[in-house]
């Protein structure tokens, strides 16, 4: 069988098909790597060591519940993208990342939902932080997500 044939046969799509798809992803800005694991395995832990400061919430039982992208940005600030639009219609709310306790709580509750309400949606879609660190240059993304098996919503 020929290449062409196999694809085709393999991913039921034309081998030109997938390849524009590639070219598309090739030239992308961003590249996303994701952080996946076992609920409680340290991913955050991780990628706060990676990342060398502790911006991501670390707990002995499960800390993420939404979808946290971590990407380069001069700015030191969290925007949280929530499910449902706040009384003027916006559904981003900017967290600065300045070091203040008061900010770091609000960012955590929107990473970290506790107790019972694990088993509902959490009320953020996903979490996009932005850190000028030179890692993150060059269109990186550290993408830390829930534990698999945390929770069917999840």
């Amino acid at each position: 069988k020929s290449t062409k044939k196999q694809l085709k046969t393999q991913f039921d799509r034309a081998a030109e098909d997938i390849l524009k798809d590639v070219q598309t992803q090739l030239h992308k800005e961003e590249c996303p790597i994701l952080v996946a694991g076992e609920t409680s395995s340290g991913k955050s832990t991780f990628l706060n060591l990676l990342l060398g400061e502790d911006i991501l919430p670390v707990a002995t039982l499960s800390s993420t519940s939404t979808i946290c992208e971590v990407k380069y940005g001069e700015t030191r600030q969290a925007v949280v993208h929530v499910r449902l639009p706040d009384k003027a219609g916006s559904k981003h709310i900017t967290i600065p990342l300045d070091g203040a306790e008061e900010h770091q709580k609000e960012l955590e509750r929107y990473m970290h939902v506790e107790g019972e309400k694990r088993e509902t949606l959490s009320p953020a879609e996903k979490i996009e932080i932005f850190l000028p660190i030179a890692l993150l240059k060059g269109g990186i993304v550290i993408v830390d997500s829930p534990g698999v098996g945390e929770s069917e919503m999840m």
